[in-house]
């Protein structure tokens, strides 16, 4: 369902089930100076009319996280302005409450000022982790209000401290996207429990990072069969394919093999590069957004894989993981890591200054404390 409502200057505004918005919080007025992660944040459940002018909404509420500041296993100093959790409460909202004069973006459809926005989610257990800009509102946790829990449990999936991500104040996280591990570790409690890196040469840590496949736990891959030279179309028989997932306990192609290294020279450089990166989040690395690169570096690794095999995994050319155009699928932008132009001190972990083993744009180089991987 979809209603336009006519506010007093003539303008339309749009609401429709399903959609997030925006919403002032009480005592607030229309037009009133807010920053943006001062709203209040809902998602639209069913929308009520009695004219065009005297239109309500069903809301489902994401709660601040200052809202949630009585519950014993939840921080609120660790989360970002703009994050906001998931919660069972409800309430009906007048649409006068919606303010759509003050977002920077007008309806993607109709051109018509809304308070409609995206709420990203965060997961980190998903490895096609879409990109989060800094200031956009995204969620990570679910709140059943009368029984008082929150799930996941904060910090239960998170690094050997169990401490959770805390965007604006936290070091950079490695993550490990091997099946069995598929977790984020902050880099001073990897320095604390000795998992610097022992291989200091560069090339030899982009090709172990390239080998980290997040659909497959093995240290050294098997040698594929024959490295690619053209690419089939159809379906495959036997032996190299794997079929079709997102990763999530799914089985893919195995990673490439060093016998790959004379094929890699033929697929395109800032693919390698990309697949080559450590997959890292932090306030360290504002280029990355709160999400880091985790979906890019998944996504350009499956693609050098793909290609190495020569596509035979029931894609066809235009596959999700398919390598032409794969520059239109990956986020290139936040993908490859740079400190060295970000400079602060949250770029540097509990020794005070950087290793000269530091690299990848001067970021430490890690094992996984778990299967001693490197990321």
């Amino acid at each position: 369902m979809r209603e336009y409502v006519r506010d007093e200057e003539g303008e339309e505004h749009r609401f429709r089930k399903g959609d997030c918005a925006v919403i002032l919080p009480h005592g607030r007025r229309v037009g009133e100076a807010l920053e943006m992660h001062e709203y209040w944040v809902g998602r639209i459940r069913d929308v009520r009319a009695r004219d065009a002018n005297d239109v309500w909404t069903l809301v489902q509420w994401y709660w601040a996280p200052h809202d949630l500041r009585a519950l014993r296993s939840f921080d609120p100093a660790l989360c970002s302005p703009y994050e906001r959790v998931f919660s069972d409460t409800f309430d009906y909202v007048s649409t006068a409450s919606f303010d759509g004069e003050r977002l920077p973006f007008p309806c993607p459809i109709h051109s018509l000022p809304t308070a409609t926005i995206t709420l990203h989610k965060l997961n980190d257990g998903d490895v096609l982790q879409p990109h989060i800009p800094w200031d956009a509102f995204y969620t990570r946790y679910t709140y059943e209000h009368r029984a008082r829990v929150l799930t996941p449990a904060p910090g239960a999936y998170s690094c050997l401290c169990n401490v959770p991500y805390a965007p604006l104040a936290a070091p950079l996280m490695h993550f490990c996207p091997r099946p069995t591990c598929r977790r984020f570790f902050h880099a001073p409690c990897l320095v604390a429990a000795d998992c610097l890196d022992p291989d200091t040469d560069p090339n030899s840590r982009r090709r172990r990072l390239l080998f980290a496949s997040p659909d497959d736990d093995a240290q050294e891959p098997a040698p594929v069969s024959a490295p690619a030279r053209t690419r089939r179309r159809g379906r495959g028989g036997g032996g190299g394919g794997a079929r079709r997932g997102k990763g999530r306990g799914k089985t893919r192609a195995r990673a490439p093999s060093p016998d790959d290294a004379l094929a890699l020279t033929s697929l395109p450089p800032l693919l390698i590069q990309i697949a080559s990166q450590p997959i890292v989040r932090g306030s360290a690395w504002r280029a990355g957004g709160l999400s880091g690169n985790l979906g890019a570096v998944v996504r350009a690794r499956r693609v050098v894989y793909r290609a190495l095999r020569g596509g035979d995994d029931g894609e066809g050319e235009e596959g999700e993981y398919a390598l032409e155009g794969w520059e239109t699928r990956i986020d290139v932008g936040s993908a490859v890591v740079d400190l060295q132009s970000e400079d602060t001190p949250s770029t540097r972990t509990r020794s005070a200054k950087r290793p000269k083993t530091a690299v990848h744009g001067g970021v430490q180089p890690f094992v996984c404390p778990q299967c001693q991987g490197a990321i």
